[in-house]
Protein backbone atom coordinates (compact mmCIF):
# COMPACT_ATOMS: atom_id res chain seq x y z
CA UNK A 1 0.00 0.00 0.00
CA UNK A 2 1.33 3.83 -0.80
CA UNK A 3 2.75 5.24 2.36
CA UNK A 4 0.93 8.40 1.81
CA UNK A 5 -2.54 6.62 1.62
CA UNK A 6 -1.71 4.52 4.91
CA UNK A 7 -0.73 7.71 6.84
CA UNK A 8 -4.09 9.00 5.26
CA UNK A 9 -6.37 6.22 6.66
CA UNK A 10 -4.57 6.44 9.56
CA UNK A 11 -5.35 10.19 10.17
CA UNK A 12 -9.23 9.32 9.11
CA UNK A 13 -9.12 6.94 11.56
CA UNK A 14 -7.95 9.23 14.21
CA UNK A 15 -10.01 11.45 13.71
CA UNK A 16 -12.84 9.53 13.76
CA UNK A 17 -12.27 8.06 16.98
CA UNK A 18 -11.56 12.03 18.41
CA UNK A 19 -14.85 12.36 16.81
CA UNK A 20 -16.86 9.75 18.80
CA UNK A 21 -15.11 10.45 22.08
CA UNK A 22 -16.09 13.84 22.14
CA UNK A 23 -19.92 12.37 21.37
CA UNK A 24 -19.55 9.70 23.87
CA UNK A 25 -18.56 13.04 26.72
CA UNK A 26 -20.66 15.42 25.87
CA UNK A 27 -23.84 12.59 25.54
CA UNK A 28 -22.73 11.10 29.20
CA UNK A 29 -22.19 14.51 30.35
CA UNK A 30 -25.89 15.24 28.87
CA UNK A 31 -27.12 13.39 32.18
CA UNK A 32 -25.89 15.82 34.45
CA UNK A 33 -26.49 19.20 32.07
CA UNK A 34 -29.12 18.88 29.22
CA UNK A 35 -32.47 20.46 30.70
CA UNK A 36 -34.49 18.37 28.03
CA UNK A 37 -34.74 14.45 28.24
CA UNK A 38 -35.80 14.46 24.23
CA UNK A 39 -32.65 16.09 23.33
CA UNK A 40 -30.57 13.83 25.18
CA UNK A 41 -32.13 11.17 23.39
CA UNK A 42 -32.07 12.60 19.88
CA UNK A 43 -27.66 13.39 20.99
CA UNK A 44 -27.85 9.34 21.69
CA UNK A 45 -28.92 8.57 17.90
CA UNK A 46 -26.29 11.43 16.39
CA UNK A 47 -23.31 10.09 19.19
CA UNK A 48 -24.19 6.68 18.89
CA UNK A 49 -27.09 5.14 16.80
CA UNK A 50 -25.70 6.82 13.42
CA UNK A 51 -21.99 6.11 14.15
CA UNK A 52 -22.80 2.64 15.31
CA UNK A 53 -24.60 1.85 11.41
CA UNK A 54 -21.81 3.23 9.93
CA UNK A 55 -19.42 1.36 11.85
CA UNK A 56 -21.26 -1.69 10.99
CA UNK A 57 -21.61 -0.69 6.99
CA UNK A 58 -17.86 0.23 6.94
CA UNK A 59 -16.19 -3.14 8.56
CA UNK A 60 -18.89 -5.60 6.63
CA UNK A 61 -21.60 -5.47 9.37
CA UNK A 62 -18.51 -6.78 11.98
CA UNK A 63 -19.00 -4.73 15.38
CA UNK A 64 -15.34 -4.99 15.72
CA UNK A 65 -16.23 -6.25 19.52
CA UNK A 66 -13.48 -8.83 21.02
CA UNK A 67 -15.42 -11.64 22.26
CA UNK A 68 -15.00 -12.09 25.99
CA UNK A 69 -16.97 -13.36 28.88
CA UNK A 70 -18.81 -10.55 29.69
CA UNK A 71 -19.71 -10.42 25.96
CA UNK A 72 -21.18 -13.88 25.98
CA UNK A 73 -22.94 -13.34 28.96
CA UNK A 74 -24.16 -9.81 27.43
CA UNK A 75 -25.06 -11.38 24.18
CA UNK A 76 -26.62 -14.18 25.86
CA UNK A 77 -29.12 -11.73 28.02
CA UNK A 78 -30.00 -9.84 25.50
CA UNK A 79 -30.62 -12.55 23.26
CA UNK A 80 -33.20 -13.86 25.78
CA UNK A 81 -34.79 -10.78 25.74
CA UNK A 82 -35.43 -10.82 22.41
CA UNK A 83 -36.56 -13.76 22.22
CA UNK A 84 -39.35 -13.34 24.85
CA UNK A 85 -41.12 -11.00 22.66
CA UNK A 86 -42.47 -14.29 21.02
CA UNK A 87 -44.95 -14.93 24.20
CA UNK A 88 -45.09 -11.11 25.29
CA UNK A 89 -48.64 -9.87 25.56
CA UNK A 90 -47.95 -6.68 23.60
CA UNK A 91 -50.97 -5.76 21.51
CA UNK A 92 -48.80 -4.06 18.27
CA UNK A 93 -45.95 -5.15 16.41
CA UNK A 94 -44.78 -1.10 17.72
CA UNK A 95 -44.44 -2.87 21.20
CA UNK A 96 -42.25 -5.20 20.14
CA UNK A 97 -40.26 -2.76 17.86
CA UNK A 98 -39.77 -0.84 21.20
CA UNK A 99 -38.40 -3.57 22.96
CA UNK A 100 -36.03 -4.27 20.08
CA UNK A 101 -35.14 -1.16 19.21
CA UNK A 102 -33.72 -0.97 23.39
CA UNK A 103 -31.48 -3.96 22.42
CA UNK A 104 -29.89 -2.11 19.26
CA UNK A 105 -29.63 0.72 21.15
CA UNK A 106 -27.29 -0.68 23.65
CA UNK A 107 -25.37 -2.48 20.65
CA UNK A 108 -24.51 0.48 19.77
CA UNK A 109 -23.64 2.07 22.69
CA UNK A 110 -21.63 -1.20 23.35
CA UNK A 111 -19.72 -0.73 19.31
CA UNK A 112 -18.84 3.22 19.56
CA UNK A 113 -17.57 2.87 23.26
CA UNK A 114 -15.69 0.00 21.94
CA UNK A 115 -13.96 1.78 18.85
CA UNK A 116 -12.73 4.63 20.85
CA UNK A 117 -11.52 2.76 24.18
CA UNK A 118 -9.98 -0.16 21.75
CA UNK A 119 -7.55 2.65 19.54
CA UNK A 120 -6.90 5.07 22.47
CA UNK A 121 -7.44 3.26 26.11
CA UNK A 122 -6.33 6.61 28.05
CA UNK A 123 -9.38 8.52 26.85
CA UNK A 124 -11.25 6.53 29.63
CA UNK A 125 -9.74 8.85 32.32
CA UNK A 126 -10.25 11.73 29.59
CA UNK A 127 -13.95 10.64 30.06
CA UNK A 128 -13.78 10.35 33.68
CA UNK A 129 -12.39 14.01 34.21
CA UNK A 130 -15.37 15.68 31.94
CA UNK A 131 -18.17 13.81 33.58
CA UNK A 132 -16.52 15.06 37.20
CA UNK A 133 -16.71 18.48 35.63
CA UNK A 134 -20.08 18.23 34.42
CA UNK A 135 -21.07 16.51 37.67
CA UNK A 136 -19.71 19.14 39.18
CA UNK A 137 -20.92 22.08 37.54
CA UNK A 138 -24.65 20.50 37.75
CA UNK A 139 -24.74 20.04 41.67
CA UNK A 140 -23.91 24.51 41.22
CA UNK A 141 -26.65 25.12 38.93
CA UNK A 142 -29.49 22.37 39.95
CA UNK A 143 -28.35 23.53 43.87
CA UNK A 144 -29.08 27.02 42.83
CA UNK A 145 -32.26 26.55 40.73
CA UNK A 146 -33.36 23.77 43.68
CA UNK A 147 -32.30 25.97 47.03
CA UNK A 148 -32.68 29.09 45.70
CA UNK A 149 -34.97 29.82 42.98
CA UNK A 150 -37.41 27.51 43.87
CA UNK A 151 -37.29 27.70 47.59
CA UNK A 152 -36.66 24.53 48.75
CA UNK A 153 -35.28 23.40 51.96
CA UNK A 154 -33.19 20.94 53.51
CA UNK A 155 -36.18 18.83 54.30
CA UNK A 156 -37.12 18.54 50.24
CA UNK A 157 -35.68 16.19 48.54
CA UNK A 158 -32.94 17.08 46.38
CA UNK A 159 -33.47 17.04 42.50
CA UNK A 160 -31.89 18.18 39.05
CA UNK A 161 -32.59 18.77 35.70
CA UNK A 162 -33.33 16.70 32.45
CA UNK A 163 -31.92 12.99 33.68
CA UNK A 164 -31.75 14.29 37.17
CA UNK A 165 -34.84 15.17 37.41
CA UNK A 166 -36.02 12.64 40.15
CA UNK A 167 -34.38 12.81 43.32
CA UNK A 168 -33.36 8.59 42.88
CA UNK A 169 -31.86 9.26 39.21
CA UNK A 170 -30.16 12.65 41.14
CA UNK A 171 -28.90 10.27 44.12
CA UNK A 172 -27.77 7.40 41.73
CA UNK A 173 -25.54 9.77 39.71
CA UNK A 174 -24.05 11.73 42.51
CA UNK A 175 -23.51 8.74 44.31
CA UNK A 176 -21.71 6.95 41.72
CA UNK A 177 -19.36 10.10 41.09
CA UNK A 178 -18.64 10.15 45.09
CA UNK A 179 -17.53 6.21 44.41
CA UNK A 180 -15.02 7.69 41.90
CA UNK A 181 -13.49 10.46 43.64
CA UNK A 182 -13.11 7.90 46.74
CA UNK A 183 -11.77 5.00 44.71
CA UNK A 184 -9.08 8.14 43.18
CA UNK A 185 -8.14 8.87 46.91
CA UNK A 186 -7.73 5.45 48.00
CA UNK A 187 -5.77 4.05 44.76
CA UNK A 188 -2.06 2.63 45.83
CA UNK A 189 -0.18 5.00 43.66
CA UNK A 190 2.76 6.75 45.03
CA UNK A 191 2.73 8.79 41.44
CA UNK A 192 -0.40 10.54 43.10
CA UNK A 193 0.57 13.87 44.38
CA UNK A 194 -0.97 15.30 48.31
CA UNK A 195 -2.31 18.02 45.83
CA UNK A 196 -4.75 15.83 43.27
CA UNK A 197 -5.82 14.20 46.52
CA UNK A 198 -7.03 17.06 48.10
CA UNK A 199 -8.92 17.87 44.84
CA UNK A 200 -10.27 14.55 45.21
CA UNK A 201 -11.11 14.90 49.01
CA UNK A 202 -13.23 18.36 47.88
CA UNK A 203 -14.98 16.52 44.76
CA UNK A 204 -15.88 13.27 47.08
CA UNK A 205 -17.55 15.66 50.00
CA UNK A 206 -19.65 17.71 47.57
CA UNK A 207 -21.05 14.33 45.77
CA UNK A 208 -21.04 12.95 48.95
CA UNK A 209 -23.15 16.01 50.59
CA UNK A 210 -25.21 16.29 47.35
CA UNK A 211 -26.26 12.47 47.76
CA UNK A 212 -26.93 12.57 51.25
CA UNK A 213 -29.80 15.76 50.01
CA UNK A 214 -31.46 13.70 47.78
CA UNK A 215 -32.87 11.51 50.85
CA UNK A 216 -32.59 8.86 48.72
CA UNK A 217 -31.48 5.72 50.91
CA UNK A 218 -30.19 3.14 48.24
CA UNK A 219 -27.31 5.93 46.68
CA UNK A 220 -26.57 6.81 50.17
CA UNK A 221 -26.52 3.75 51.44
CA UNK A 222 -24.88 1.79 48.34
CA UNK A 223 -21.99 4.76 48.15
CA UNK A 224 -21.53 4.44 52.23
CA UNK A 225 -21.09 0.06 51.73
CA UNK A 226 -18.51 0.75 48.43
CA UNK A 227 -16.85 3.57 50.13
CA UNK A 228 -16.05 1.80 53.21
CA UNK A 229 -14.94 -1.60 51.30
CA UNK A 230 -12.80 0.75 48.82
CA UNK A 231 -11.18 1.89 52.25
CA UNK A 232 -10.67 -1.57 53.74
CA UNK A 233 -9.04 -2.86 50.80
CA UNK A 234 -6.70 -0.03 50.99
CA UNK A 235 -3.09 -0.38 52.45
CA UNK A 236 -3.44 1.36 55.42
CA UNK A 237 -2.92 -0.36 58.84
CA UNK A 238 -5.85 -2.50 60.16
CA UNK A 239 -5.88 -0.01 63.69
CA UNK A 240 -6.22 2.64 61.12
CA UNK A 241 -8.86 1.52 59.04
CA UNK A 242 -11.04 0.16 61.82
CA UNK A 243 -10.58 3.75 63.07
CA UNK A 244 -11.55 6.38 60.10
CA UNK A 245 -14.23 3.72 60.12
CA UNK A 246 -15.27 4.42 63.87
CA UNK A 247 -14.73 8.27 63.29
CA UNK A 248 -17.29 8.33 59.79
CA UNK A 249 -19.77 6.10 61.66
CA UNK A 250 -19.81 8.68 64.72
CA UNK A 251 -20.09 11.52 62.78
CA UNK A 252 -22.92 10.10 60.28
CA UNK A 253 -24.97 9.16 63.33
CA UNK A 254 -24.04 12.57 64.79
CA UNK A 255 -25.71 14.53 61.78
CA UNK A 256 -28.33 12.48 61.70
CA UNK A 257 -29.83 12.94 64.98
CA UNK A 258 -28.64 16.50 64.90
CA UNK A 259 -31.08 17.23 61.74
CA UNK A 260 -33.80 14.79 62.36
CA UNK A 261 -36.08 17.91 61.77
CA UNK A 262 -34.69 18.02 57.80
CA UNK A 263 -34.60 14.14 57.25
CA UNK A 264 -37.09 12.49 59.78
CA UNK A 265 -39.51 12.37 57.10
CA UNK A 266 -37.41 10.85 54.68
CA UNK A 267 -36.86 7.94 57.06
CA UNK A 268 -40.59 7.93 58.79
CA UNK A 269 -41.43 6.57 54.72
CA UNK A 270 -40.26 3.30 55.77
CA UNK A 271 -40.05 1.35 53.08
CA UNK A 272 -41.72 3.15 50.68
CA UNK A 273 -44.09 0.43 50.13
CA UNK A 274 -41.34 -1.41 48.05
CA UNK A 275 -41.95 -4.58 50.47
CA UNK A 276 -45.65 -4.82 49.41
CA UNK A 277 -44.36 -4.10 45.51
CA UNK A 278 -42.15 -6.78 45.49
CA UNK A 279 -44.40 -9.46 47.45
CA UNK A 280 -47.25 -8.44 44.63
CA UNK A 281 -44.83 -8.78 41.58
CA UNK A 282 -42.96 -11.76 42.78
CA UNK A 283 -46.98 -13.11 43.56
CA UNK A 284 -47.38 -12.87 39.48
CA UNK A 285 -44.27 -14.04 38.61
CA UNK A 286 -45.59 -17.34 39.66
CA UNK A 287 -47.52 -17.25 36.83
CA UNK A 288 -44.67 -17.68 34.91
CA UNK A 289 -41.99 -18.32 36.65
CA UNK A 290 -39.71 -20.10 34.41
CA UNK A 291 -39.45 -17.58 31.23
CA UNK A 292 -41.46 -14.97 32.96
CA UNK A 293 -44.33 -12.76 30.73
CA UNK A 294 -41.93 -11.86 28.35
CA UNK A 295 -39.65 -8.22 27.54
CA UNK A 296 -41.40 -4.93 28.06
CA UNK A 297 -45.24 -7.13 29.59
CA UNK A 298 -47.06 -4.04 31.52
CA UNK A 299 -47.71 -6.63 34.62
CA UNK A 300 -49.83 -4.99 37.10
CA UNK A 301 -50.19 -6.14 40.49
CA UNK A 302 -53.50 -7.49 41.89
CA UNK A 303 -54.05 -6.09 45.01
CA UNK A 304 -57.89 -4.42 45.18
CA UNK A 305 -57.89 -1.45 47.97
CA UNK A 306 -54.36 -1.00 48.41
CA UNK A 307 -52.35 1.77 47.60
CA UNK A 308 -50.13 -0.64 45.19
CA UNK A 309 -53.11 -1.91 43.07
CA UNK A 310 -52.22 -1.95 39.63
CA UNK A 311 -48.53 -0.49 39.99
CA UNK A 312 -46.29 -1.20 37.08
CA UNK A 313 -43.04 0.19 38.53
CA UNK A 314 -40.89 -3.10 39.74
CA UNK A 315 -38.42 -0.58 41.78
CA UNK A 316 -35.64 -3.77 41.29
CA UNK A 317 -33.72 -4.34 38.57
CA UNK A 318 -33.81 -7.90 39.84
CA UNK A 319 -37.41 -8.10 39.84
CA UNK A 320 -37.64 -6.62 36.75
CA UNK A 321 -35.99 -9.74 35.18
CA UNK A 322 -37.74 -12.27 37.34
CA UNK A 323 -41.14 -11.16 36.31
CA UNK A 324 -40.57 -10.44 32.75
CA UNK A 325 -37.71 -13.08 31.70
CA UNK A 326 -38.62 -15.70 34.72
CA UNK A 327 -36.23 -17.75 36.84
CA UNK A 328 -34.16 -18.32 33.51
CA UNK A 329 -33.30 -14.40 32.81
CA UNK A 330 -33.20 -13.58 36.33
CA UNK A 331 -30.49 -16.46 36.42
CA UNK A 332 -28.67 -15.03 33.03
CA UNK A 333 -28.64 -11.44 34.95
CA UNK A 334 -26.77 -13.03 38.03
CA UNK A 335 -24.71 -14.79 35.63
CA UNK A 336 -23.58 -11.45 33.45
CA UNK A 337 -23.15 -9.89 37.30
CA UNK A 338 -21.17 -12.61 38.48
CA UNK A 339 -18.45 -12.41 35.81
CA UNK A 340 -18.07 -8.63 35.25
CA UNK A 341 -16.98 -8.83 38.87
CA UNK A 342 -14.82 -11.46 38.03
CA UNK A 343 -13.05 -10.21 35.55
CA UNK A 344 -13.25 -6.69 37.30
CA UNK A 345 -11.28 -8.36 40.31
CA UNK A 346 -9.00 -10.08 37.86
CA UNK A 347 -7.50 -6.65 36.80
CA UNK A 348 -7.67 -5.15 39.92
CA UNK A 349 -4.06 -4.26 39.95
CA UNK A 350 -5.39 -1.66 36.97
CA UNK A 351 -6.88 1.53 38.14
CA UNK A 352 -9.76 1.90 35.35
CA UNK A 353 -10.70 -1.97 36.05
CA UNK A 354 -10.87 -1.36 40.28
CA UNK A 355 -13.26 1.65 39.54
CA UNK A 356 -15.52 0.01 36.86
CA UNK A 357 -15.82 -2.60 39.35
CA UNK A 358 -16.15 -0.18 42.41
CA UNK A 359 -18.72 1.54 39.90
CA UNK A 360 -20.59 -1.84 39.23
CA UNK A 361 -20.38 -3.02 42.14
CA UNK A 362 -22.34 0.23 43.67
CA UNK A 363 -25.03 -0.32 40.50
CA UNK A 364 -25.71 -3.64 41.71
CA UNK A 365 -26.37 -2.65 45.34
CA UNK A 366 -28.96 0.49 44.09
CA UNK A 367 -30.40 -1.94 41.26
CA UNK A 368 -31.72 -3.92 44.90
CA UNK A 369 -34.24 -1.14 45.41
CA UNK A 370 -35.13 0.49 42.19
CA UNK A 371 -35.24 0.29 38.32
CA UNK A 372 -36.73 -1.66 35.70
CA UNK A 373 -34.57 -3.81 34.23
CA UNK A 374 -30.92 -3.61 32.64
CA UNK A 375 -32.14 -3.53 29.04
CA UNK A 376 -34.34 -0.17 29.32
CA UNK A 377 -34.49 3.42 28.28
CA UNK A 378 -31.46 5.10 28.59
CA UNK A 379 -31.99 6.26 31.96
CA UNK A 380 -29.53 6.89 34.46
CA UNK A 381 -29.50 3.38 35.97
CA UNK A 382 -28.76 1.99 32.57
CA UNK A 383 -25.64 4.05 31.89
CA UNK A 384 -23.98 3.40 35.01
CA UNK A 385 -24.65 -0.41 34.76
CA UNK A 386 -23.82 -0.84 31.45
CA UNK A 387 -20.54 1.62 30.81
CA UNK A 388 -18.16 0.10 33.74
CA UNK A 389 -19.33 -3.37 31.63
CA UNK A 390 -18.11 -1.92 28.50
CA UNK A 391 -14.89 -0.82 30.30
CA UNK A 392 -14.55 -3.94 31.60
CA UNK A 393 -15.11 -5.70 28.75
CA UNK A 394 -11.91 -4.21 27.12
CA UNK A 395 -9.42 -5.64 29.34
CA UNK A 396 -8.45 -8.77 27.53
CA UNK A 397 -6.94 -6.71 25.07
CA UNK A 398 -5.90 -3.20 27.45
CA UNK A 399 -2.41 -2.47 29.04
CA UNK A 400 -1.50 -4.80 31.41
CA UNK A 401 0.15 -2.51 33.89
CA UNK A 402 -1.04 -2.09 36.78
CA UNK A 403 0.58 1.34 38.31
CA UNK A 404 -0.52 3.61 35.96
CA UNK A 405 -1.74 7.09 37.83
CA UNK A 406 -4.96 8.72 37.37
CA UNK A 407 -4.22 10.68 34.44
CA UNK A 408 -2.68 7.36 32.02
Amino acid sequence: MNPAMAGRRTHLSDRSENILFILSAIWLSGYFLLPSDKIHQQLFHLGFTLPGVWILLKNGFDTGIRPSGILLASAAYAAYYIVSLAWTPHESAVDHLSEIKRVIYLLSFWMILNHWMKASPGKTALLAKALTAAALISIGINGVLFYGVNGFGLADRFAGIGRLWNPLWSGAAYGACAVLMFSLMNWRNTALESKEKILYSLAFLAFAAATVLTHSRGPVGAMLIVCSGILLANNLGMKKKISILTATSTLLLALLYLMDDYFGASIERGQSYRLDLWQGFIERAKEHPVFGFGAGAQVLIHAPGEFVNDWTHYHSVYVGSLVELGVTGLLLHLALCFIVIRTGWKHRHHLHARIALALFIYTMIIGLTFGQGIITKQNVQWALFWLPVIVLATFPRATQTGNESPGH
